[in-house]
């Protein structure tokens, strides 16, 4: 992560706007993650196959810009592991509203970089901002997490504000997974921790009910 410790540190304030990412510009998040993460990140195929399998989510990995040039992303994959052992983290559910399953997913939050020159104006937190708030609109995800080095205060500080938990160094079935999408350091040990922020399953039945009864 880049900007996390450092948000909306300066009184001005900058105009931006989203964009979403597309097999056009996705050279763009990863010029981005080059200039912003001084490590090993995501091998040039890893860029090019973006919108296969597990896919980049167009609602949910976005680029910032200020005027026409791309400053900040945040890119973001769904997980769905059949063989998850997590007993917490069901993969059906039954929709009483609406008499069908569901199946959930987990969204992992891969990377969330801003150029230097443009830090310290609450862009990392409307990028995050706007990736929980359409998370929240969905009813296939009941997870958001991301790996973070162990250590990395800046980060947990951040994190925290949003509501993500620290649940330990991420291990097992998961941890192979998710780490190929995940910004590393140039060594592979560095153990990383799992941060997560739960989303209720159930939070769009009310809605739904609603919508059956029109």
């Amino acid at each position: 992560m880049a900007d996390e410790g450092k948000v909306a540190s300066k009184a001005r304030t900058l105009k931006s706007r989203f964009a979403t990412t597309t097999k056009d510009n996705i050279g763009q998040l990863e010029r981005l993650n080059i200039a912003c993460f001084p490590s090993v990140y995501f091998a040039p195929a890893m860029y090019k196959n973006s919108f296969k399998d597990p896919p980049v989510d167009s609602d949910i990995t976005r680029l910032i810009c200020h005027h026409d040039l791309c400053v900040g992303a945040v890119s973001s994959r769904l997980f769905t592991d059949p063989e998850e052992d997590d007993a917490s983290a069901k993969k059906k559910r039954k929709n009483n509203a609406l008499d069908e399953e569901v199946t959930l997913k987990r969204v992992q939050i891969s990377s969330l970089a801003v150029l230097h020159a443009y830090r310290g104006y609450g862009l990392a937190r409307k990028l995050m901002q706007g990736v929980l708030d359409d998370v929240e609109k969905r009813e296939d995800i009941h997870e958001a997490f991301l790996l973070v080095p162990d250590g990395d205060k800046d980060a947990a500080v951040f994190l925290e504000k949003f509501g993500f938990e620290n649940q330990g160094l991420v291990q097992g079935n998961l941890a192979e997974k998710a780490s190929q999408f995940t910004a590393r350091s140039g060594d592979d040990n560095v153990p990383h921790n799992l941060w997560s922020r739960s989303f209720d399953p159930a939070r769009h039945d009310g809605e739904a009910a609603k919508g059956k009864a029109k």
